[in-house]
C-alpha cells in the first residue's frame, strides 16, 4: 500500500487548491472536544456531556507563490461564507469540510533566507468528518 499526496483534493469555494508547501500542508480538526467529562468532587464519579459545538478548523499551507493565495485573499477581503472540502482517496479514505467556512484573518507573512509557506486558517461552522 502506497500513500500519494496527489490523491488528496482540496476545494475552496469551488476551486481546486494548488501550490502546497512541504510538510503538514493540510490539517483538519474540530475546535472543541466532542465529549466533556465532569467529575464529582465527592464521589469521583465521571459523567460525560455531549458538546454541541460542530465547528472546526482547516489549515492549508501554501507556497508563497501559489495562485491559491490570491483566491484566499479575495475571499478574506469579501467576507464571504463559502464551502470547503478535503478528500483523501488513499487507502483509509478521509473526507472533511463544510458549507459555512470563512477566513478570519491573514496568514503570517514570514520572510528570511529560507522560503516559508503561508498557513491559511478556515473557520468552518458546520464542520464534518467522514472516514
Amino acid at each position: 500500500m502506497m500513500y500519494d499526496f496527489k490523491n488528496v483534493l482540496c476545494v475552496v469555494n469551488g476551486k481546486t487548491v494548488v501550490g502546497f508547501y512541504e510538510g503538514d500542508c493540510v490539517v483538519c480538526e474540530r475546535n472543541e472536544d466532542r465529549r466533556a467529562p465532569h467529575v464529582d468532587y465527592q464521589s469521583g464519579e465521571t459523567v460525560y456531556a455531549t458538546n454541541k459545538n460542530k465547528s472546526g478548523k482547516i489549515t492549508i499551507l501554501l507556497q508563497h507563490i501559489s495562485a491559491s493565495n490570491r483566491d484566499f485573499q479575495a475571499l478574506l477581503n469579501s467576507g464571504a461564507v463559502f464551502s470547503i472540502s478535503v478528500r483523501d482517496t488513499n487507502p483509509h479514505e478521509f473526507i472533511s469540510g463544510g458549507n459555512k467556512a470563512i477566513i478570519l484573518r491573514e496568514p503570517q507573512y514570514l520572510r528570511g533566507p529560507e522560503i516559508k509557506g503561508q498557513a491559511w486558517e478556515f473557520y468552518v461552522s458546520d464542520y464534518y468528518v467522514k472516514k
